[in-house]
């Protein structure tokens, strides 16, 4: 498989999901790729750069119904590893 190559485009259009996480392993990395080597700014995706952290810190944390739990803990059992 071909890894992915991202354009300034790419990026800047992922800015958002980028910035809290929101893409799988080889987007992660191919934006990772692009910005070490891109002499663009990529101004609006350096800015929301830990918005993550920062949006996470705002929530209440909660405790999930029973079964939410269990839904999601036999999700996680039948996933292939």
């Amino acid at each position: 498989m071909t890894p992915l190559r991202f354009t300034c485009q790419d990026v800047d259009e992922l800015a958002g999901a980028l910035a809290i996480g929101a893409v799988d392993a080889d987007e992660a990395r191919a934006a990772r790729e692009h910005l070490a080597t891109c002499p663009e700014p990529h101004a609006e995706l350096r800015s929301l750069i830990g918005a993550d952290a920062v949006l996470a810190a705002g929530l209440e944390p909660i405790e999930p119904s029973a079964g939410l739990r269990d839904r999601l803990m036999r999700s996680a059992e039948a996933a292939p590893r």
